[in-house]
């Protein structure tokens, strides 16, 4: 069962590749034939948790476009296709670390955080300057490859918590390789070359705050200076580099998304395949990369299963909302608050997504439906802002939450609860980043 759900996986990206250049039907209903059985092998192996969720979500969504929006039931099923491109992302963006994990960078990186271990401030900034960079690209990989390097100097559950959340969800308001930027921009229509500089912005607002507050409240006692016998690649020289080769890649999708008018979601999708071809092809390292890949496919129906189920079904209850007569009531709420205030209208939204994580309903249900229903037009205010909002949400929602992949990974490697790492230890991160944030959208909405 396994290898067929692998299978079948592979066979969707494949096939969506195809879809996406052809103007063929005949593409798009097989498309919509491997998207469904590929939803139906995958939610008999979720957890108990996300199969009801999945499931509620999938029979709701059928139902609801069937008998109340009248459609049939081969457009019904059409409608699993909404978070397809996102899904297809998410499945092949671990491919894109293959040639990071083995260029030198990561022993660099090592180096350099054994030399500042013992100056709390300056591992604190490294690390979050770290994950700031490399999380684009690693996702979850990267506060895993940084904890093996951390794990045995024994430091501070507390310490690594803090830094692991302040440099991971910079990633999660910039990055294209990020569902919640990708699903934000594909839904409310806005090229990516638009929004990446209000982003990044955004990303080096989190880094500032995360850092402000670790130096005025957390690490008050007098450091050890750590005498430096052998120095190794200065951390800034290795940033630079980083940077060099983030700042490539992003610009040649910028590029390339500006020549073609292709969606932003396809491109990175295409080059998360791609680089790491050119990798192998140019460093001749073909025996490792078909390593890698082998251990990729074979990890993939365990590490994309949620998402294939939360990903497929949240699309179609999105479409089917969206076309239903409640989508009229939901856009005259949101129009009757933001007549009030558009910032009153961003709490309600950052307040909504974050409390329903928090009882275990993912950002990637609530963000595609809200993005459907409520346009910048009826908020009277421009894209840009919208978006910045909707990322706020999701990533306060990711570190709150006690149900999302991050949380509950760093809840594991420091042996604390989710409950203790996220609201604990992080609650005046994401109470701070809730005022700078208002303070930056507010800004966006009246110069925009």
């Amino acid at each position: 069962m396994a290898r067929i759900k692998r299978g079948f996986l592979l066979l969707m990206c494949f096939v969506y590749f195809i879809d996406a250049f052809s103007l063929s039907s005949l593409v798009h209903t097989l498309l919509i034939f491997i998207v469904c059985i590929t939803f139906l092998l995958s939610i008999t192996t979720v957890d108990k948790k996300t199969m009801v969720m999945g499931g509620i979500l999938f029979v709701s969504g059928i139902i609801m476009n069937i008998i109340v929006n009248g459609e049939a039931v081969i457009s019904t099923m059409g409608e699993m296709l909404q978070n397809l491109p996102l899904l297809v992302l998410m499945t092949l963006s671990p491919l894109l670390a293959i040639p990071l994990k083995n260029s030198g960078y990561i022993d660099s990186i090592q180096r350099y955080l054994k030399q500042v271990k013992d100056t709390p401030h300056k591992l604190f900034t490294g690390l979050t300057s770290v994950l700031f960079l490399i999380t684009p690209v690693l996702s979850l990989g990267s506060v895993r490859i940084l904890h093996e390097i951390l794990q045995d100097n024994k430091f501070e559950p507390a310490f690594l918590a803090r830094a692991y959340f302040v440099g991971f969800s910079t990633a999660m308001v910039w990055s294209p390789y990020f569902g919640s930027v990708a699903l934000s921009l594909y839904y409310l229509e806005i090229p990516f070359s638009r929004y990446i500089l209000f982003g990044l912005l955004l990303a080096c607002l989190q880094l500032a705050v995360g850092n402000l507050i670790f130096f005025l409240f957390q690490y008050k006692q007098k450091e050890k200076q750590a005498e430096e016998k052998q120095r190794s690649e200065p951390m800034l020289a290795l940033l630079l580099k980083i940077v060099a080769l983030l700042a490539a890649l992003i610009g040649t999708l910028v590029w390339i998304e500006s020549w073609t008018q292709l969606s932003m979601l396809l491109l990175v999708s295409l080059t998360s395949v791609i680089i790491p071809m050119l990798w192998a092809l140019i460093t001749r390292k073909w025996k490792l990369f078909c390593s890698h890949v082998k251990t990729f496919v074979k990890n993939m129906d365990h590490s994309i299963n949620t998402e294939t189920v939360l990903f497929l079904s949240a699309g179609l209850f999105g479409a089917a909302v969206a076309a239903s007569p409640f989508s009229d009531v939901i856009q005259q709420m949101f129009e009757a608050v933001s007549s009030i205030s558009f910032l009153l209208v961003a709490t309600f939204i950052i307040l909504l997504v974050i409390g329903l994580a928090f009882i275990g309903v993912h950002q990637i249900i609530t963000v595609p439906v809200l993005a459907i229903q409520i346009t910048p037009e009826t908020l009277g205010t421009d894209p840009i802002s919208l978006i910045v909002v909707l990322l706020l949400a999701w990533f306060m929602a990711a570190i709150i939450s006690p149900f999302n992949a991050i949380t509950i990974f760093i809840s594991n490697v420091v042996h604390r609860s989710t409950l203790t790492v996220g609201l604990r230890w992080n609650g005046l991160y994401i109470a701070s980043m809730y005022a700078a944030g208002m303070m930056y959208v507010s800004i966006l909405h009246y110069i925009l």
